[in-house]
């Protein structure tokens, strides 16, 4: 335990099922290990949890631990580093579905183009974005759509296909959904 403004916080929970992860982050673990327990994953946990604490005054702060055979751990993998890989994956693949939001990409084939597996992507995506790539990319098509119906002329119809929809009737629904307001009754109250 970390003390943090007096209040004290566990800084990991060791449990060994399943659906005991919801219940100790319920009871306010940052972060937990799933058995069989691996050293150097251990070590890399704990590591990540104090730097989420101001260490600096805490006596015997973590050192580099020598395993059962001696050897050092210097790298430093795990919850720190898969952070911020998937920071990094979830912004490529934005910046990608952004450059041009006409096109459809399947899950699978977009998963391919970042290198990466459907598995890791999804997770990365729920991670940082909250919500499916998907999901991102429908609030992307539609932000999109709503500045294109303020500050243009173009048709409704060009709109939907400049944002990916191949059907005028699907980027209607889609943005009525959205929006709450058909695009010619969202264009009309916006411009007035």
């Amino acid at each position: 335990m970390l003390q943090k403004n007096h209040t004290k916080a566990p800084i990991i929970a060791l449990i060994d099922a399943v659906w005991m992860r919801d219940f100790a982050l319920l009871l306010g673990a940052l972060d937990y290990i799933m058995a069989p327990i691996i050293e150097s994953e251990l070590l890399i946990r704990i590591e990540s949890c104090l730097n989420f604490y101001d260490t600096e005054n805490i006596p015997g702060k973590i050192q580099p631990i020598l395993s059962q055979s001696g050897q050092q751990h210097h790298e430093f993998y795990g919850a720190k580093k898969n952070y911020y890989d998937e920071v990094e994956l979830i912004q490529k693949t934005c910046q990608f579905l952004l450059k041009d939001l006409s096109l459809n990409h399947s899950f699978k084939d977009l998963a391919y183009k970042m290198a990466t597996n459907h598995n890791k992507l999804a997770l990365a995506s729920k991670n940082i974005l909250g919500m499916g790539i998907h999901h991102w990319l429908m609030e992307e098509r539609m932000k999109e759509a709503g500045r294109l119906c303020i500050t243009t002329d173009l048709s409704i119809q060009e709109i939907g296909y400049r944002v990916g929809y191949s059907t005028p009737d699907s980027f209607a629904a889609a943005f009525k959904s959205y929006f709450k307001l058909s695009p010619r009754q969202y264009r009309k109250n916006e411009r007035m």
